[in-house]
């Protein structure tokens, strides 16, 4: 998911291009507003991992999330929900559809060495406000339960409700401030 802004004057002529003081001001609203939305996909995402037939084993799917939410500033607060019994050696569980690869040892230490190489996120520059995240599954345990789970499709969802919802809303983007200034954006996914 990306958003790719411009920032130009609605009046053409003299002066018509943003100053220095403007494009960070406006980088550093729309930074905030994209750190609130990757809190909110975090939170969707690890909110969805809810396997109906065995529940949570290890905490390793969720846990391949935790570097992500530090980098917005979220770990603290999602890492006291993610919970689970404990380390599980290697091997294959037919009652609980688990499975991990010989000499792999599932545990929330695990997903969180995993989760540090699942996501790029980038808040761009004050000159080029280009706003990216892209996020990998990297634990097998959650790609297996994804069709089911559906948690990166509910997250993304979460993100850009959020985003849509939020942007010319304090404290983020207000128009009223911006008045003379025409911010368009395009919201990919």
């Amino acid at each position: 998911m990306a958003i790719k802004t411009k920032i130009t004057r609605k009046r053409g002529g003299k002066g018509s291009r943003p100053n220095a003081v403007m494009r960070k001001y406006v980088h550093a609203r729309l930074s905030r507003l994209w750190r609130d939305a990757t809190k909110i996909f975090v939170t969707v995402l690890v909110d969805s991992m809810v396997d109906d037939q065995a529940g949570v084993d290890t905490g390793m799917s969720k846990a391949s999330v935790l570097p992500l939410a530090a980098k917005v500033r979220f770990k603290s607060a999602l890492a006291a929900t993610i919970t689970g019994k404990g380390p599980r050696a290697h091997g294959q569980d037919i009652n609980t559809f688990s499975y991990s690869p010989p000499g792999i040892t599932r545990s929330k230490a695990a997903g969180e060495r995993r989760g540090k190489r699942a996501f790029k996120l980038s808040f761009g520059t004050p000159e080029s406000p280009v706003f990216r995240l892209e996020f990998e599954i990297v634990v097998l345990q959650h790609l297996i339960h994804e069709e089911h789970w559906r948690s990166l499709e509910k997250a993304l969802a979460a993100m850009t409700n959020f985003v849509e919802r939020n942007k010319f809303k304090e404290p983020y983007l207000v128009p009223g401030p911006l008045a003379t200034w025409l911010v368009t954006g395009v919201l990919t996914a």
